[in-house]
């Protein structure tokens, strides 16, 4: 599944988000954090107010800490592509990937741009060369567009 993100225009609150290997996710802002404890099989998460969050080391798929509050929900859910920002000059971010997964953008002659393989999860793409407007991401066998400013 591919998920394409908004373009810029959200709350840009720095989080600490939590990433669980079933899919969900927690977010905690930045602002509202007084600590984050590491224990031998938590992870605490003590917010300002005293409420505390305890996620287990094995449940925890990874955390990213100072991520955008942006409405981002990608790299969320198992199999899901992100590709973002949907409107940008560059750089261009693909994540969820697969190592080996092929990569190619083209212009709207179906030109091709840009063309590499994954060598990990998350790529970032230099589309500066690009010519404004829109550009076909092509992800394996998926593909979905994004504007060029």
């Amino acid at each position: 599944m591919l998920t394409i993100m908004p373009a810029a225009g959200f709350a840009q609150e720095e989080i600490v988000k939590v990433l669980a290997k079933d899919g969900s996710s927690f977010e905690f802002a930045i602002s509202g954090i007084d600590r984050i404890n590491f224990g031998a099989q938590t992870i605490d998460l003590v917010e300002k107010n005293g409420t505390a969050s305890s996620l287990a080391y094995n449940d925890i798929d990874r955390i990213l800490i100072g991520d955008n509050k942006s409405g981002i929900n990608h790299i969320a859910g198992k199999g899901n592509i992100a590709i973002y920002p949907s409107v940008t000059t560059g750089p261009l971010t693909i994540a969820g990937l697969e190592a080996g997964t092929e990569v190619e953008l083209f212009d709207i002659k179906g030109v091709s741009i840009v063309k590499t393989t994954a060598k990990d999860s998350s790529i970032s793409l230099n589309i500066a060369d690009a010519p404004k407007g829109v550009v076909i991401v092509k992800v394996g066998k998926h593909s979905t567009k994004i504007f060029k400013k």
